[in-house]
């Protein structure tokens, strides 16, 4: 997904795209795509459904030396359901006015992003069959999510890499290889620059065991969660739960960690290995877990778990190992939690 592909001059702008040059967020243009698909994302993740509070809390990691983001953030607010009048007044379409032309060239038909009836929708890596005329839409040609969740192996030769969607998997490609890496957001590279990989690079992402949460005593969370799903999750239970109330304090500390890109993609799993592999990582997740008595499920093999506390964690050999999920406990309500983030500056 890029800039030129959720709009662009021959198929017309997106909606984002055309209010931030409205409101004159552009200005030398440099930093503009990063803030139109940080945008992007969040309106799409949420169904479209945003409030100003939102949209000032997701640009943490958005730098722009000309505006003083006033400009961009009113334009972005004028999506929020609780917009301010004020911004709204601003809206007035001067392409429906006939002032400008919504595309930069000629077009032979109505532009799509006019036609309710379009076939070919912005935001979708379309493109189109000049020999057949034919659409060829993402869903025909995008093979890694379409498949039956057969584990896919690309063989370089002195590399390979495999994409898992079981623990079955991950331990058959551990077992086809000495030295490995698991992928799954691979934020750490901006912590932690890895400039040799090891020769095989197992992606694991998609494993369907890592992923997603229960309840049975303890809140239990799978290591392939995204922070920004495990998020959501500790603020829907902290009011839906009285034993998981603390989870809300979660909450408030990790809205300080990180920024939403990398929170979309950055896993449970993967912030907790990289303390594994350097103690020194300051893991605020860590010590949250920590602070109550939270315990790690290890496998040894597709059958065959363990669990560990968080100390012990940092001790044991990883090696042909994975995390499989965490498990929270609940806390009476005569017990309180508070954290406080210790940082350069406030995000």
């Amino acid at each position: 997904m890029t800039v030129e592909g959720i709009g662009n001059r021959t198929h017309g702008y997106h909606e984002i795209q055309s209010r931030l040059a409205k409101f004159n967020g552009t200005q030398c243009g440099y930093c503009t795509p990063g803030w139109v698909m940080n945008m992007y994302s969040i309106y799409e993740s949420n169904n479209k459904k945003l409030n100003s509070t939102q949209i000032e809390n997701s640009f943490a990691g958005n730098l722009c030396r000309c505006t003083g983001y006033r400009p961009i953030a009113d334009a972005f607010k004028t999506f929020a359901k609780d917009a301010d009048e004020r911004l709204l007044h601003k809206l007035a379409d001067l392409e429906d006015l006939a002032i400008l032309k919504p595309c930069g060239v000629k077009c032979n038909k109505k532009c799509p992003h006019k036609k309710k009836d379009e076939s070919v929708l912005l935001g979708k890596l379309n493109y189109s069959n000049q020999e057949t005329k034919e659409t060829i839409s993402e869903d025909d040609w995008c093979f890694l999510e379409k498949g039956n969740n057969k584990m896919i192996v690309i063989d370089c030769g002195t590399n390979k890499w495999f994409k898992a969607y079981t623990l079955v998997d991950v331990f058959k490609a551990i077992g086809r290889c000495s030295d490995y890496k698991f992928i799954a957001g691979n934020t750490g590279q901006g912590v932690f620059h890895v400039t040799n990989y090891p020769r095989t690079v197992i992606d694991i992402f998609n494993v369907a065991e890592l992923k997603g949460h229960s309840i049975d005593v303890n809140l239990i969370l799978g290591a392939g969660m995204p922070l920004s799903e495990m998020m959501e999750l500790f603020l829907k239970l902290s009011n839906e739960n009285a034993d998981f109330s603390y989870l809300k304090g979660f909450h408030e500390h990790m809205d300080l960690v990180a920024h939403v890109p990398v929170r979309n993609i950055g896993t449970i799993g993967g912030n907790l290995y990289m303390k594994y592999t350097t103690n020194d990582f300051q893991s605020d997740l860590f010590l949250l877990f920590e602070s109550v008595g939270a315990t790690l499920t290890i496998a040894e093999a597709p059958n065959k778990m363990k669990s560990v506390t968080m100390l012990e964690f940092l001790k044991i050999n990883m090696k042909n190992k994975i995390i499989v999920n965490i498990m929270l406990p609940p806390l009476s309500s005569c017990c309180s939690f508070k954290s406080y983030k210790i940082m350069p500056r406030s995000q």
